[in-house]
């Protein structure tokens, strides 16, 4: 994978991730992460988030065999994407009384988000690596 692949895959990773992130959180669950009373989401965070996570996803996508198959990008996505989740629901969930629901919610979008994720990195990189 070279320097330029990465980019690219990082940066329409990115744009993915945005558009499905307003799509689960902002359409189909906006109260699964409502901003605090009194605060503005701030947008560049959200954006330097994906950025970071689509920049992850590119490098382990990129480093696995199949990556550039559709199914194993998807499987390899979903499957990071619902573990990352699960800790982070472990986590958020420690002080607080814990909603079932809502941590399914969570981890349900999140594999959908990897999986889609996933494939526009797989091809992507199948894309720039020619």
């Amino acid at each position: 994978m070279t320097l330029k692949s990465f980019s690219v895959a990082a940066i329409a990773g990115t744009i993915v991730y945005f558009i499905l992130g307003g799509i689960f959180y902002g359409a189909i669950f906006p109260n699964m992460y409502p901003p605090q009373e009194g605060h503005e989401q701030n947008m560049m965070f959200i954006v330097l988030g994906g950025l970071f996570y689509s920049m992850f996803m590119t490098l382990v996508i990129g480093n696995t065999p199949g990556k550039t198959e559709l199914k194993s990008s998807a499987m390899y996505g979903a499957l990071i994407a619902g573990l990352i989740e699960i800790s982070m629901q472990f986590y958020m969930n420690s002080a607080k009384d814990a909603c079932i629901v809502t941590a399914l919610q969570a981890i349900f979008t999140s594999v959908v988000c990897g999986c889609v994720l996933a494939i526009v990195i797989g091809v992507v990189l199948k894309k720039t690596n020619k």
